[in-house]
C-alpha cells in the first residue's frame, strides 16, 4: 500500500512527465512553423505554453509541501531536487519555443533562406535532442548521458557555423538583413534549448548516480566541516550532506573534539534514516594540510579558535546553530531540540548542495 509520500512522488514524476511530453510537443510545433508556415500549429503551440506553465507551478508548489511536510533524504531527496529543476528547463524549452515562433513570421517571407543554410537540419536535430534527453529521465537512464552532452555541443557548433555564413550573406545582400538577423535569433534560441537539455541531461545523471558533472567532467567537491565539539550538529551536518550526494567528500571535525557522539544526535538521526553512530569526533588539526573546496564553520568558536589551513581552501562558509547539547528537561524535550536542529540543519545544506 502506498503512503502519502510514495503518492507525491509519483506524481510529482508523472506531472514532470507531462510537461516533458508537452515541450516536445512544443519544440516540434515551433519548427513545423518555421519550415512550413503551418498556422494551425500556433494554437496548439499556445495552448501548450499555458499548461506547460500550469504544470510549473504544480509542480513548485508540489515540492515545497514534499519538503515541508516530509524528510527526503537519498534517492528521494534527489529524484525531487532533479525533477524541479528539470521542470524548470522544461518550462524555459517551451518559453524559447514560443519565441522561435513569434519569428518565425518574418522569416517565412523568404523561405529560400532556410533551404540555402539547411535549417531543416537542424530544427529536426533540436526536436530528436529534446525528445532524446527526457526519455533518459523516464526510464531512469544514465548510459547515454555523455552521448546527449555530446549531441547538444555539435547541435551548437552548427548552429555557430550557419551563423558565420548568415553574416557574409547580409554583407553581400543588404534585401536579406531583416530575414537575416530574425534567423540569427532563431539559431541562438536553438543554442539555448541545447543548453537546457544539457542541464536536464546533468540533473537525471544526479538524480540516478548522486553525482555532479560540471563543464563536462565530473567535480568532487571536498568539504569540511566545523565545530567546537564534532559530537553532535557537525556530525549531523556531516550525514545529511553525505545522504544529498555520494560524489563529494566529506569530513567533520572539531576544534576541541569531544570523546564520542551524543546519543540524541544518534537517536534523531535514525528516524530519518542516516546512521551516524560509527562516527567518531575528529580533530580539526588532522585536516590543516589537506585541500578543501569549502570550511563550513557552524558556531563562533569553531570560527573564531580554528586554526591556519596549509593546505588550500577555496571557500569559507559560516552557518551558525544554536547547541542543542545545552536543552534540559524531559527527554522528549531534548529529543525535540535536536529534531528541531536536525531539520534546519537539512534546510541550510540542501540549499548549499543546490548552489555549488
Amino acid at each position: 500500500m502506498q503512503t502519502h509520500f510514495d503518492q507525491d512522488l509519483e506524481k510529482l514524476r508523472n506531472r514532470i512527465i507531462k510537461m516533458g511530453n508537452l515541450a516536445i510537443q512544443q519544440t516540434a510545433a515551433a519548427m513545423k512553423i518555421l519550415l512550413q508556415g503551418d498556422t494551425e500549429q500556433l494554437e496548439a503551440a499556445e495552448r501548450n505554453e499555458y499548461e506547460i506553465d500550469k504544470l510549473d507551478v504544480k509542480v513548485d508548489i508540489l515540492c515545497q509541501r514534499i519538503f515541508a511536510l516530509q524528510q527526503p533524504v537519498a534517492t528521494d531527496l534527489r529524484f525531487i531536487m532533479s525533477s524541479l529543476r528539470i521542470g524548470n528547463e522544461l518550462e524555459r524549452v517551451g518559453d524559447i519555443s514560443m519565441g522561435i515562433v513569434n519569428k518565425s513570421e518574418i522569416v517565412r517571407e523568404q523561405p529560400e533562406i532556410l533551404i540555402k543554410f539547411n535549417i531543416k537540419d537542424i530544427a529536426s536535430a533540436t526536436c530528436n535532442l529534446i525528445q532524446k534527453t527526457f526519455q533518459l529521465y523516464t526510464v531512469y537512464e544514465s548510459e547515454k548521458i555523455d552521448e546527449v552532452k555530446a549531441e547538444c555541443h555539435n547541435l551548437k557548433e552548427r548552429c555557430r557555423t550557419i551563423f558565420d555564413s548568415i553574416i557574409v550573406e547580409m554583407t553581400q545582400k543588404s534585401e536579406v538583413i531583416i530575414v537575416a538577423t530574425n534567423l540569427i535569433l532563431i539559431l541562438r534560441q536553438i543554442e539555448r534549448i541545447a543548453d537546457h537539455a544539457s542541464n536536464m541531461a546533468e540533473s537525471i545523471y544526479f538524480m540516478n548516480e548522486g553525482a555532479i558533472i560540471k563543464h563536462g567532467k565530473m567535480e568532487v567537491n571536498k568539504i569540511l566541516i566545523l565545530n567546537a565539539s564534532n559530537s553532535c550538529i557537525s556530525q549531523m551536518a556531516e550525514g545529511i550532506l553525505k545522504s544529498f550526494n555520494k560524489n563529494f567528500e566529506i569530513f567533520s571535525a572539531g576544534t576541541e573534539p569531544a570523546e564520542e557522539i551524543n546519543p540524541y544526535a544518534i537517536k534523531v538521526m535514525l528516524e530519518i534514516g542516516i546512521d551516524i553512530s560509527m562516527n567518531k569526533p575528529k580533530n580539526v588539526n588532522e585536516f590543516l594540510d589537506k585541500e578543501f573546496n569549502y570550511v563550513i564553520t557552524l558556531c563562533n568558536k569553531a570560527k573564531e579558535t580554528c586554526p591556519e589551513f596549509t593546505g588550500k581552501v577555496k571557500k569559507y562558509i559560516h552557518v551558525e546553530f544554536d547547541n542543542p547539547c545545552k536543552e534540559s528537561g524531559t527527554e522528549e524535550e531534548i529529543l525535540n531540540a535536536f529534531r528541531k536542529i536536525r531539520d534546519q540543519i537539512k534546510v541550510e545544506f540542501f540549499k548549499f548542495n543546490a548552489i555549488i
